[in-house]
């Protein structure tokens, strides 16, 4: 074999090896760079002033909660044809599956495991059974999700809204 075709052989080898390198960075690059607009699946909106404004924390605040000595309950966050952001309706857990939630965290976050409580609120006692629904507006009740599993809410202005991820 000539020195050339050695040193073609050791080309392309090298060349196999930098596309791989260049691949796997790419790979580690998307899933490790900041997120920007995407969702993030451990993030939830919330409001303490009965959807007049909101915030985004942690999905781990189960609500309702104490958030500067008010109570903080989700946010389901929508956005008009024109692109305004508004609080739809409100969501929280009843007393004893929040109490439920917050045990099984705390347990998992002892056994490094927190994001294992995510499975179970998923579930439909928890995420149905377990939950209490509001439309904003003074005067709205809060009623138990089975009994408005799909709240029907209205665009400010008349339109379609959509659902907005935090």
């Amino acid at each position: 074999m000539s020195v050339r075709e050695k040193l073609s052989r050791g080309a392309t080898g090298v060349a196999v090896g930098v596309v791989l390198l260049a691949v796997a960075g790419a790979s580690i690059a998307y899933h490790f760079w900041p997120s920007g607009q995407r969702a993030n699946p451990y993030k939830a909106f919330y409001t303490d002033d009965d959807g007049r404004t909101y915030y985004k924390d942690s999905i781990f605040n189960f609500p309702p909660y104490q958030h500067d000595g008010k109570t903080a309950v989700w946010a389901m966050v929508f956005e008009d044809d024109a692109g305004h952001d508004f609080v739809g309706y409100c969501e929280r857990y009843t007393p004893d599956v929040r109490k439920e939630l917050q045990q099984k965290y705390d347990e998992g976050v002892r056994n490094n495991t927190p994001r294992a409580v995510l499975d179970l609120m998923n579930m439909p006692s928890i995420s149905v059974g377990g939950m209490e629904v509001k439309m904003v507006g003074e005067g709205n009740p809060w009623l138990p999700r089975s009994r408005m599993e799909h709240p029907v809410v209205k665009v400010p202005g008349g339109g379609y809204g959509y659902p907005v991820m935090p």
